[in-house]
């Protein structure tokens, strides 16, 4: 299969010729592989330690593949140095790995007690303004009782004040609403705000008008009217009649 050989210490060449089966659909490394082991029994060179190069001569049969291959025996130095370079470079990304960590824990760890000092400073803060909160929630609940209360005395005080003008009230409103339709004889209490009025007419039907009117006052003054008995003098001239009055203190519809 050899046709030329050149022999020297840590280079060799040789024209190889292999089956176009053996070798095609190959990459050109693989290839490269190939022709190392085939050579290694005439160069000496193992294929593991053969740096291969080649060229493809053109060949009269086209189902052999010719090839002028150059074989060289690596350098063990080159590989050293490789190797050297290679640790050193490993070891200078470790050393800045190992400050690149450095600098970040120191930089977190400055972090972590900045934040801590902030929140030492204002946990005293936040437990003022809890209890603030608290002391405004309670105030508002305060006021909001005060403003109840406030609001109950005001209408006792009206109801009472309206109490205490009842009587005088029903009175002006029977004296001003039922002027000339009657004639009021007394006016009687038989218990707290309840009044009985004792008048006359001079007909049945002007005593049926006063005591219209006297539902009217006593509606306008807040005071329930009950109509009473009605009799007539033995002359039939003159009609006696009686209405009884209760405070409610709410108007009664239909009033004046």
């Amino acid at each position: 299969m050899s046709e030329r050989k050149e022999k020297k210490t840590s280079v060799y060449r040789q024209r190889v010729s292999m089956a176009a089966l053996q070798v095609d659909g190959l990459s050109k490394s693989e290839i490269a592989s190939a022709l190392a082991y085939e050579v290694e029994p005439f160069s000496g060179i193992a294929g593991s330690q053969a740096e291969v190069s080649f060229e493809t001569v053109l060949s009269d049969d086209p189902s052999v593949r010719i090839f002028d291959v150059t074989v060289t025996r690596k350098s063990k130095s080159s590989k050293n140095f490789d190797a050297k370079k290679l640790i050193k470079i490993a070891s200078i990304l470790s050393a800045l790995l190992v400050v690149v960590i450095g600098a970040d824990f120191f930089l977190l760890s400055r972090k972590i007690k900045t934040l801590s000092s902030s929140i030492e400073v204002r946990r005293p803060i936040d437990a003022k303004l809890r209890s603030l909160e608290s002391k405004i929630s309670n105030n508002n609940a305060e006021a909001s009782r005060l403003e109840a209360s406030c609001k109950a005395v005001e209408s006792a005080r009206a109801s009472i004040a309206a109490k205490r003008k009842a009587y005088s009230a029903l009175m002006e409103e029977v004296a001003s609403g039922c002027a000339g339709q009657m004639v009021v004889k007394a006016f009687n209490s038989n218990g707290p705000f309840s009044v009985e009025l004792e008048g006359s007419s001079m007909s049945v039907e002007s005593c049926t008008a006063s005591m219209l009117s006297l539902t009217r006052a006593a509606c306008h003054a807040q005071w329930k009217a009950s109509p009473g008995r009605m009799n007539a003098d033995h002359t039939g001239s003159v009609i006696s009649f009686s209405c009884a009055f209760l405070y409610d203190g709410q108007p009664l519809e239909g009033g004046r």
